[in-house]
């Protein structure tokens, strides 16, 4: 493969169609991003195949991964957490993100501590934006708490039947927990004893 950079030509759009990290120009094609080129001949098609993430905002109706950094009785404080998808590396927008008591789940919830704790990881969908406020949502059975820990002792929670049971001091703990609790695929993330990127 052939390294390029932004505004490289790499080919004649009579000969090759301009695909992913490309664009064409009064019939020549060029890079738009820095790597490596890759022409498909039984396609006819010219793309550069990007090393580098390429950073995007999330957008409504997304699913994102969050923290719970703060919480009152009606509305939790959710930090983003970047998520990687293929060649995408989204970040969240400088803007507060809540999760208002309304759309934690279907049905009456008295209080946000009766579903979440500080530090929980939480996956969640944008349910709308603006200029100041993303709000999320976790209505839906596969939304909810995806890694929590131990209050008493701060060790993971596994999930048993209904609830969260510590397997290191046996505290039963409940959560709106996700069907997908255990499963954080995907995305990058840190959380208390560990850091990484799964992908």
């Amino acid at each position: 493969m052939e390294p390029v950079v932004p505004g490289e030509f790499v080919g004649y759009e009579e000969e090759f169609m301009p695909g992913f990290g490309t664009y064409s120009e009064n019939g020549d094609v060029y890079s738009s991003n820095i790597g490596e080129l890759e022409k498909d001949v039984k396609k006819r098609e010219v793309k550069v195949k990007v090393k580098t993430r390429i950073p995007m905002f999330f957008k409504r109706g997304m699913s994102v991964y969050g923290r719970i950094a703060q919480m009152t009785d009606n509305i939790a404080v959710v930090d983003i957490i970047p998520m990687v998808v293929g060649q995408f590396y989204y970040v969240p927008r400088p803007v507060t993100h809540i999760l208002p008591i309304s759309e934690v789940k279907r049905g009456y919830t008295t209080s946000m501590r009766d579903e979440f704790r500080i530090g929980d990881i939480i996956k969640a969908k944008i349910l709308s934006m603006d200029q100041h406020t993303v709000t999320l949502t976790t209505k839906a059975m596969d939304l909810g708490v995806v890694k929590a820990f131990c209050t008493q002792c701060r060790h993971p929670l596994v999930k048993d039947k209904n609830a969260l049971k510590c397997p290191n001091c046996g505290n039963i703990e409940h959560r709106k927990v996700s069907v997908d609790y255990g499963k954080i695929g995907g995305i990058l993330y840190e959380t208390e004893g560990s850091r990484g990127e799964r992908e």
